[in-house]
């Protein structure tokens, strides 16, 4: 049996002592935040697959952030990963993006829930 990080069936899933592939991570934070988008009315995001080279390089690496940020820090903490990552993101931007603390409450909500499932996804798979 090949075992791929992202399988939801219970015979599949990695072992504990395994640590998150960052690849997976980025995947699964692309998928929800299409899913997002659809729900709202957003722009329609290209697949994961379509993603040009550059695109894929910075999913990766927000994958790697968040994987990083989980190994080092209490895994039951969405809301200080999800503005670890914003601080990332706004770095990246060049300071574009406003301070975590000067977004809306519901985008700061919303946030907090896309890295709750996140966790919660990890922790099914085994690697939390």
């Amino acid at each position: 049996m090949t075992i791929e990080f992202g399988d939801i069936e219970p015979d599949d899933v990695y072992a504990a002592d395994s640590e998150p592939d960052p690849q997976q991570v980025a995947r699964r934070l692309h998928e929800l935040r299409a899913y997002l988008d659809d729900l709202t009315g957003g722009d329609r995001l290209a697949r994961f697959e379509e993603l040009t080279p550059d695109e894929r390089t910075l999913a990766d690496a927000v994958g790697a952030v968040i994987v990083s940020w989980l190994l080092e820090h209490e895994p039951d903490d969405p809301e200080g990963l999800a503005r670890a990552l914003h601080n990332v993101r706004r770095y990246w931007s060049g300071d574009v993006l406003p301070a975590w603390d000067d977004l809306p409450a519901d985008q700061r909500d919303v946030a907090v829930d896309v890295m709750a499932h996140i966790i919660a996804w990890l922790q099914a798979e085994g690697p939390l």
